[in-house]
């Protein structure tokens, strides 16, 4: 029941690009460039808007409370269907995934998409964090000796 769930809400997210009624335009082919145009410095936004660009960050965990970790997202941009007379935010899709030394851990995806001319505007993302601290209290000697251990084992939906 619960993976049911979880499928529907997975196939929900990454699919909502399709079902947003945007008319198809003919396809040009572009050389992709890892440059500006205007003033030649270092530039991937072409690739990743316009080639269905992966983009991977890394992201490092330096929290005290959950110790050294890393995390990884994954993003795609998805390519536009639709031409636009002003500017529009692109459609983003991602996972995301972080580990720390004390074993706290989180996984998650979302979707970022755009409807009728930039006037809709959804962020849509399922998050599983399993959050892992210890409580010492405001200069309390009792809680410095015994921490109060918290864990927090949920889901998020945020839509």
């Amino acid at each position: 029941m619960k993976l049911s769930i979880i499928l529907m809400w997975i196939c929900l997210l990454f699919c909502s690009h399709i079902i947003s009624g945007q008319q198809d335009t003919i396809p040009t082919k572009k050389k992709i460039s890892f440059r500006d145009p205007v003033d030649g410095a270092f530039d991937v936004s072409s690739f990743l808007l316009e080639h269905n660009g992966v983009l991977p960050i890394i992201i490092p965990i330096t929290e005290p409370a959950v110790g050294y970790g890393a995390g990884l997202a994954v993003l795609y941009f998805h390519k536009r269907k639709k031409k636009y007379k002003t500017y529009v935010a692109p459609d983003v899709s991602g996972v995301v995934g972080l580990y720390t030394e004390n074993k706290t851990w989180g996984a998650g995806a979302f979707h970022a998409h755009t409807f009728g001319e930039n006037r809709v505007r959804t962020l849509t993302a399922v998050i599983k964090p399993n959050l892992k601290i210890n409580y010492y209290g405001n200069n309390s000697e009792i809680l410095a000796k015994n921490p109060i251990g918290i864990d927090l084992d949920s889901w998020l939906f945020y839509q």
